[in-house]
C-alpha cells in the first residue's frame, strides 16, 4: 500500500511561518513576564535566607548553606535574563531556517508580508507593555518589579522599542530566503 499525502497542493503553507512568529514572540514575552516576578520572588526569599536564624547555628553546614544561597543570588537574574534572550534568538533563527523548506509561489509573498505587518503591530503593543513594566512608578511602588526588570540587561535590549524592528527584519529576511530558492525546488 502506497502512502499518499492528504494535501496534494502544498502551496501557500508559509502562512504558518507568520503564525509561528506571532506565537513564538508572544511565548517569549510571556516568559519575560514570568521571569521578572520570579527573580523578584527569589530576592525576597533570599533576604529571608540571609537572616542568622535561617540555617540554625553558625556551624560549617550553616556557612556552606549561606555560601550556596549567595552563589544562587549571583546567578538567578542573569540566568533568567539569558533564558529570555536565547529564547527570542532561537525563535528568530528557527523562523529563518524553516523558511528554507517552504516553496511558495511569489503571489503568496504579498500575504506573508501583510502577516508580518500584523505581527509587527502586535509585537509593538507587547513592547509598550514591557516598557511600561520597566518605567511605571506605580508598578514599582507596589511590587518593586520595575527595579528588578531593569536588571535584565539582554532582555531589555531586545524586548523593548527594538523588538518590532527585529521582527520586521526577521520577517523580511525570511521572505528573501523563500524567494531566493530556485523554482526547481533546490536551494539558492
Amino acid at each position: 500500500m502506497k502512502l499518499r499525502p492528504i494535501i496534494k497542493n502544498k502551496r501557500g503553507q508559509s502562512v504558518g511561518l507568520i503564525v509561528f512568529l506571532i506565537v513564538g514572540i508572544i511565548s517569549v514575552f510571556v516568559l519575560y513576564l514570568i521571569a521578572v516576578p520570579l527573580a523578584q520572588v527569589w530576592d525576597d526569599i533570599s533576604d529571608k535566607l540571609h537572616s542568622p536564624s535561617a540555617f540554625g547555628d553558625n556551624s560549617t553546614s550553616g556557612n556552606r548553606s549561606l555560601e550556596n544561597v549567595e552563589k544562587i543570588d549571583s546567578l538567578i537574574t542573569p540566568a533568567f535574563d539569558g533564558f529570555v534572550f536565547i529564547g527570542l534568538i532561537a525563535i528568530i533563527l528557527t523562523l529563518m531556517v524553516s523558511a528554507i523548506f517552504f516553496n511558495d509561489h511569489p503571489v503568496f509573498i504579498i500575504f506573508i508580508f501583510l502577516g508580518i505587518m500584523v505581527a509587527v503591530i502586535i509585537v509593538a503593543q507587547l513592547a509598550n507593555v514591557a516598557d511600561d513594566i520597566r518605567t511605571d512608578p506605580q508598578i514599582n511602588e507596589s511590587t518593586g518589579i520595575a527595579d528588578k526588570a531593569t536588571e535584565f540587561k539582554l532582555s531589555n535590549l531586545v524586548i523593548g522599542k527594538q523588538l518590532p524592528i527585529i521582527v520586521l527584519l526577521a520577517g523580511v529576511v525570511s521572505i528573501l530566503i523563500m524567494l531566493s530558492k530556485t523554482r526547481g525546488g533546490g536551494g539558492a
